[in-house]
């Protein structure tokens, strides 16, 4: 980011720069990624039902396999009540 400071007439007298090497940030985000893909990847490939919900019932995801066996698909069954 940077500022351009100018003088009482309008003409740039200074100007003002930081830099900040964000290469940490993005390797730990690529790996995040990476592995959010890889955890997936087998989840959705499991023959067993896999089912994640909030205490309150609320269903934050299915795998296919659980989808199959309510005869719906994964979609339709998000923010359906579990407990129902």
């Amino acid at each position: 980011s940077g500022s351009v400071i100018r003088d009482s007439a309008g003409n740039l007298s200074s100007m003002i720069a930081t830099v900040t090497d964000v290469t940490s940030r993005r390797v730990a985000e690529h790996a995040v990624r990476e592995s959010e893909a890889r955890y997936r990847a087998i989840v959705e490939s499991q023959t067993e039902m896999i089912c994640r919900f909030r205490p309150s019932g609320e269903i934050l995801f299915v795998n296919p396999a659980y989808a199959r066996a309510r005869n719906t698909t994964p979609e339709q069954l998000m923010n359906v009540n579990f407990w129902d």
